[in-house]
């Protein structure tokens, strides 16, 4: 009597179960036109891409060329360079493309529905279990074809915001180093920005110790496209749509710099971010985001400094014989009073009587000639304390 062998029983059925399998494999590669086509109408009913993002006859070719691989890759015969290659440019194609990754994903996922549903149909009842057991295997092998698009799709990715922000950076060059910048200059920023190029514009400018803190303040903005920056020989320009609800400027009040709003397009950025750039080496230390409204009379002062040296220390030479504290008290009334225009309000404001605030006011103006109730006078008077420091 022969004695059966289980072991030799069991690499028989295995034998047929594999042989099976390749045969199912040959006719689910034999409808891979059919199967493209219900691909694209399950693809078309989601609706993923968006409008205009990929044409018909890429994606027509792609599901055919995609699905094709995958069904080799489900008989081990699709691990090649050239399948390799597919993988990767799909997923490079798509990033150019500017799909959402998340949406790639789930037409990529697409797939294993549909061939799912074919094995199954074509397998029949006879081999529904030999579909079955090898879910594991064809999960697999979808999973891995996923993270090789997403990988290549996020390489690609990268690699064009890289590419973009050098184009970018680029052009923003241009524009802040040319004052006037040509129109072209112009336009070419207004590209790279996604700024219209006569669009109202904010702008706020922070200097080298300051310009750390800004940029990690404005991190969010920045990558959300509300917010753009220029390094501009230092100081850190920052500028923005005026009234645009997708920024608030008040995130960056904290930082000492200096911001003008409303400026006429991008062509007047670069002579009023030199501006303020020369202004906060003229303030010194700012410790909040000032207003350029309260910093001009330093502008004034130090371009005045620049060009007559001894024009300011002559209109104030009549201080140079007042001791310290009689200079502070001085200094420090007449910039109070400027502001208001109001005696009593100075009182307050430098605790003493209103009748010391005029005296000292008169003071001020028999020492410097400058009488600060008159306006031309008053004026002068601004900008020339602007280079007392008390």
């Amino acid at each position: 009597m022969e004695l059966s062998n289980p072991r030799a029983e069991e690499d028989a059925a295995m034998g047929t179960d594999a042989a099976e399998w390749t045969r199912l494999i040959d006719r689910l590669d034999e409808a891979i036109p059919r199967v493209a086509e219900d691909f694209l109408t399950e693809f078309a009913a989601r609706s993923l891409y968006p409008a205009g993002a990929v044409s018909g006859e890429d994606l027509r070719a792609t599901a055919e060329q995609t699905l094709r691989m995958l069904v080799h890759r489900l008989d081990d015969r699709g691990s090649s360079p050239a399948a390799t290659d597919l993988v990767h440019s799909l997923g490079e194609r798509r990033a150019r493309q500017g799909v959402p990754l998340d949406t790639l994903t789930e037409a990529v996922r697409l797939d294993l529905l549909v061939i799912w549903r074919w094995l199954r149909e074509l397998a029949g009842d006879k081999y529904t279990v030999l579909v079955a057991d090898r879910f594991e295997v064809i999960f697999e092998v979808l999973d891995r074809y996923v993270l090789e698009v997403q990988t290549s799709f996020l390489r690609e990715q990268a690699a064009l915001e890289r590419d973009s922000r050098r184009a970018t950076e680029r052009d923003l060059s241009r524009l802040f180093s040319s004052i006037p910048p040509a129109a072209s200059v112009v336009e070419r920023a207004a590209l790279a920005t996604g700024i219209d190029a006569t669009q109202r514009l904010d702008l706020a400018v922070f200097d080298e110790q300051k310009s750390g803190e800004a940029l990690q303040r404005l991190e969010h903005a920045i990558t959300a496209g509300a917010v753009c920056t220029y390094t501009y020989d230092g100081a850190l320009c920052a500028f923005w749509r005026h009234g645009a609800p997708s920024f608030d400027a008040a995130s960056i009040h904290p930082v000492g710099g200096l911001l003008v709003k409303e400026l006429d397009g991008l062509a007047q950025l670069p002579l009023v971010a030199r501006t303020l750039r020369d202004a906060l080496h003229a303030l010194g230390p700012v410790e909040v985001l000032t207003p350029f409204t309260s910093a001009w009379p330093a502008v004034v002062a130090d371009h005045i400094m620049t060009i007559m040296p001894s024009f300011i220390p002559s209109a104030l030479a009549g201080l140079d014989g007042t001791g310290v504290y009689e200079r502070e008290r001085l200094v420090t009334t007449v910039r109070s009073y400027m502001q208001t225009g109001s005696i009593k309000e100075t009182a307050e404001a430098v605790f003493c009587h209103r009748n010391t605030v005029v005296n000292r006011l008169s003071t001020f103006t028999r020492l410097t000639g400058l009488d600060v109730t008159v306006p031309e006078q008053a004026a002068l008077a601004v900008v020339a304390l602007q280079t007392v420091h008390v």
